[in-house]
């Protein structure tokens, strides 16, 4: 029960383990990337798998967001080189699918954006696997999630039936 010796070593526990990841995910790999204190990751325009862009050495799309102090933490030990200079993140949240409902002026997909954007539902991507495996209950956690976003963004960029199933790692049946 909470407060007890044995729940303060279980939450000592778990914060080391937490520190540890960060240690060895994020600033392990900043110190041994860096030169001259300053990283400088690759940039690649049309590397994954769904044709989008890649960062990597180090992986800067894949740092911890949101509000948790950990994020924070994260994302704040990436800063400018001059105290002149602005450091910026973005994330677009699905903004070519966005551009494409808008431009379609589909109304499914714009009907889609505004119920995700009006928290009325879950994430766009869950929203439509929910749709998709007729099923209210599925999670964004749900490995299906993957899949829907693959095959949405292949199609969107004019990918067939057998480069949607390759990209996703599944049979063109499925």
């Amino acid at each position: 029960s909470p407060g007890t010796p044995i729940a303060e070593v279980c939450i000592a526990a778990l914060r080391v383990r937490d520190i540890t990841k960060l240690t060895s995910n994020y600033f392990g790999k900043f110190l041994e990337l860096h030169r001259d204190g300053l990283l400088h990751p690759s940039i690649e325009t049309v590397a994954a798998r769904t044709g989008r862009m890649s960062i990597r050495e180090p992986a800067l799309q894949t740092l911890p967001r949101g509000d948790k102090p950990d994020a924070k933490l994260v994302r704040l030990s990436i800063i400018p080189r001059n105290t002149d200079e602005l450091l910026l993140s973005s994330d677009y949240e699905q903004i070519e699918l966005r551009i494409i409902a808008a431009m379609s002026r589909d109304p499914g997909l714009i009907d889609a954006f505004a119920r995700a954007d009006s928290g009325e539902g879950a994430d766009f991507f869950t929203e439509a696997m929910r749709a998709t495996y007729s099923d209210p209950e599925l999670t964004k956690k749900d490995p299906r999630r993957t899949l829907i976003k693959t095959l949405f963004y292949a199609s969107s960029y004019g990918a067939g039936v057998s480069k949607m199933a390759k990209t996703a790692g599944v049979p063109e049946e499925e």
